[in-house]
């Protein structure tokens, strides 16, 4: 490692110090992997979700929008996810803001942590380019207060003396600590010096080592609003939102405010995307809700509804008449299956009729017979009659023939005789023929004659009677087929209209049903929806496109903003992670350095912190507390490491006990405590702080007026408690106990009842992921439980004011 000129021995040693803290930190194999913070709820704005982080471990420092990611549960999808624009740290949430539009599915927030040893390399290279840092020089002598305090304190004078003297530290010169124990008014006398000195042109940097520290003493000079909008800034995710939410405070809405042109381009195009998703889901849902309809049948019920024949009017009217036309024609069928027996009984009265009528016509038809006969032979009688005369006169004229003509038809004469002879010859046979045959009729007629008449007056019934009543039993028998057709034809069409009625019935339902679920209307909203969707799918990219090119450039303005907006400002509140890494906040110039929490820090921070101040530093905390979390380094290391790592603030300065800070000339001690009451100081007096801590006013009265119902400490015996008062080890010191998470629970629904705020504090993480998951459950179940926007528990449901808080390290 090389410095610049101006850099000092001490200087050296630490840089020393923590290149063997980053050999020890190893460079990471690969680039650190996603890590989710849990399930996102999605707050009421569009673009807002809600993460509960109780019981994490996160370093809020690392939470940067470029190391943040909303996506789903699955790692794999994480780099494509949506970018956190805003985030903060909201008591036992996280909330963040990302694009209007993002919308993943189960979201989550996802975190990539910076590398390993980032913020120790960044506090190395701060530390070797440190130059021209007069108080650093005198703190890492160990020195403190050889500088001098303010003539006088602050004008309303309503601080203890113990107050005042921090103030005039604060507000005087040089490099002052304070110890300050929980309660003795730390945070009030910051917030009256910081305001104090903005006030009179003078540029401060407040830092701590935690971003709620840093919010609680800047709240206190915000509230009061003695300042203009850009005189302070808050870098970093705020914790409190009322800092987080303040345009006038906080870096992030500052940047956003000043660039309010890109901004709104940003949001116009969000909000595009964001009707386009809801487009898309409200056509999801529509269809979703759409499963069970079938619009082809639902417009066939509604044709069916619609149609003047298969109404339900009109089918009904039409099952009338078919039920009064297969009445009728089934009575009509009765009647004739009733007249039917004596008709065919009339026909077969007639049956002996019929066989005398046939025997009488046989005898007559053979009698038609022989006369249709002799009528044969008279006619073939006059034929040769006829053939007869003919040859007869053909041979008349050849006889008159004379002389040579009649020599010369000799043979046609010869033969005109033997045709005459012929014909008289047939003429002959065919007369006799006929006389022969009369003679025969004669006999016949009167031999049948005699048995006709015989036949005709012994039949009962006439040929016309018999016809009548055979033709009666057949038009009978017609109309019976033709009424029982009917009556077929009726009943076949009543099934029919019975089953188009049915149909017809559950059309009427299948319609008001679907128009009672609406199905209809979303039915054509959706269809109106389609080509939208379809449409915002096809110009998707193009917009998503659009708005990283707007986020991109918002980006790199915001990074210019960021640097003129710190660069103005009066009063610079940030994280001591975050003052080295922030190049603005680190190049800046300050007459006054304010550490608060100074104790929870490493040495090496401070020295930094420090170094940028002018003319005034103070550390501010409570040695008592717990330290900062370092790395497992030991003297082996050298030297470097022992003195300038492994060695805490104040006690580099010589102060580990009460007494040392009481004693110690540049340390101002606040003994006197405003929160606790008498027994909780005895005890904490009694446990850590030697009878430093003296009672304020406040606790004087409160103590007045506290009944004997109302104590300050209540133990509670769980030696009733069976196997739920057994501790479970999960390893040689360390371990979780189920009476524990019980009792918190118990205390929490006990103080949130009395509307009082409260936290639980345990010593082992197992423990507090035991009291954390009964708390969830409490949440998830109980009736008074916050909910979110979809229904589910909002972080810090139930634990009003605070949640689950777990540090490691160790006990004082």
């Amino acid at each position: 490692m090389s410095f610049k000129r101006g850099n000092v021995g001490w200087q050296e040693d630490v840089v020393s110090a923590l290149e063997a803290w980053v050999a020890h930190e190893g460079v990471p194999a690969r680039e650190p992997r996603w890590r989710s913070l849990g399930r996102a709820v999605g707050g009421r704005e569009p673009g807002t979700y809600v993460i509960d982080v109780r019981g994490s471990d996160i370093a809020t420092d690392q939470l940067q929008g470029d190391s943040l990611r909303l996506s789903g549960p699955d790692e794999s999808a994480v780099d494509a996810g949506h970018t956190v624009l805003d985030v903060f740290k909201d008591g036992t949430a996280l909330r963040v803001r990302v694009a209007e539009f993002a919308d993943p599915d189960d979201p989550h927030l996802w975190m990539k942590p910076q590398p390993t040893g980032f913020l120790v390399k960044a506090l190395r290279e701060g530390l070797a380019k440190l130059t021209d840092a007069p108080l650093a020089h005198q703190m890492a002598r160990g020195e403190a207060g050889a500088g001098r305090l303010a003539p006088t304190g602050p004008a309303t004078g309503t601080l203890s003396p113990a107050q005042d003297s921090a103030y005039r530290a604060c507000t005087g010169e040089g490099l002052w600590l304070v110890w300050g124990p929980p309660g003795t008014g730390k945070t009030t006398v910051l917030k009256r010096a910081i305001g104090d000195l903005a006030a009179k042109g003078k540029r401060v940097l407040l830092v701590s080592a935690t971003n709620i520290a840093v919010d609680n003493a800047l709240w206190g000079v915000v509230k009061e609003r003695l300042h203009s909008d850009g005189e302070i800034v808050r870098v970093g995710p705020p914790h409190l939102r009322e800092i987080a939410e303040d345009a006038g405070v906080c870096l992030t809405a500052m940047i956003r405010e000043r660039l309010t042109d890109i901004e709104e381009q940003r949001r116009a195009v969000a909000t595009q995307l964001t009707e386009a998703r809801a487009r898309a889901r409200h056509l999801a849902e529509l269809e979703q809700s759409l499963t069970d309809f079938r619009p082809v049948e639902y417009a066939t019920d509604l044709a069916r509804l619609n149609d003047p024949v298969l109404g339900r009017a009109a089918l009904e009217n039409s099952r009338e008449h078919a039920a009064r036309t297969e009445q009728a024609a089934r009575e009509r069928v009765a009647r004739l299956e009733q007249a039917r027996p004596g008709a065919a009984e009339a026909v077969s009265g007639t049956d002996g009729a019929v066989a005398e009528w046939a025997a009488y016509d046989e005898l007559a038809g053979q009698l038609d017979k022989m006369r249709q006969a002799i009528t044969g032979l008279e006619a073939k009688a006059l034929l040769a009659e006829g053939a007869l005369t003919t040859a007869e006169a053909h041979l008349g004229e050849l006889e008159q023939l004379k002389g040579f003509a009649r020599r010369r038809a000799r043979t046609r004469i010869t033969e005109a005789r033997t045709w005459e002879n012929e014909a008289r010859e047939d003429a002959a046979e065919a007369a006799r023929k006929v006389e022969a045959a009369q003679g025969v009729l004669a006999r016949t007629q009167q031999k049948y004659g005699s048995q006709l008449a015989v036949l005709r007056d012994r039949i009962p019934f006439s040929k016309e009677e018999i016809g009548h009543r055979r033709a009666a039993l057949e038009r009978l028998d017609e109309e019976l087929r033709s009424g029982r057709s009917t009556a077929q034809t009726s009943a076949a069409r009543l099934v029919h209209l019975d089953q188009e009625l049915r149909l017809t019935e559950g059309a009427h339902e299948r319609v008001a049903k679907a128009r009672g679920y609406g199905h209809p209307q979303r039915h054509a909203l959706a269809q109106e929806l389609k080509p939208q969707v379809a449409s915002d799918e096809r110009g998707r990219p193009s917009l998503e496109r659009r708005h990283r090119e707007l986020q991109e450039q918002y980006d790199k303005l915001a990074r210019d903003a960021q640097g003129e907006i710190i660069g103005a400002a009066k009063v610079v509140a940030t994280t001591l992670a975050r003052f080295r890494t922030n190049k603005a906040v680190l190049d800046g110039e300050y007459d006054a350095v304010l550490v608060d929490e100074a104790g929870a820090a490493t040495l090496p921070e401070v020295l930094l912190a420090v170094g940028k101040a002018r003319t005034t530093a103070v550390l501010l905390g409570d040695f008592m507390q717990l330290g900062p979390v370092l790395p497992q380094l030991d003297g082996t290391r050298g030297p470097d490491v022992a003195r300038w790592i492994l060695r805490e603030v104040y006690e580099h300065f010589g102060i580990d006990s009460a007494a040392g800070a009481v004693a110690h000339p540049g340390c101002v001690v606040l003994d006197v405590q405003h929160r606790f009451g008498h027994d909780v100081m005895r005890l904490a007096n009694a446990i850590a702080y030697d009878g430093v801590l003296r009672p304020g006013p406040g606790v004087v009265r409160r103590a007045a007026l506290r009944g004997p119902d109302d104590p300050e400490i209540v133990i509670i015996d769980t030696d009733g408690l069976g196997n739920v008062a057994e501790a479970h080890r999960t390893g040689q010191r360390k371990g979780w106990w189920p009476a524990g998470s019980l009792l918190a629970r118990a205390l929490l629904d006990l103080h949130r009842e009395d509307g009082e705020a409260a936290g639980v504090v345990t010593p082992y993480q197992a423990q507090a992921e035991a009291t954390l998951e009964t708390l969830r459950d409490t949440e998830a179940t109980g009736g008074k439980a916050r909910r979110g926007g979809n229904g589910s528990p909002l972080p810090g449901a139930g634990v009003p004011g605070g949640g689950l808080r777990h540090r490691g390290g160790r006990l004082r």
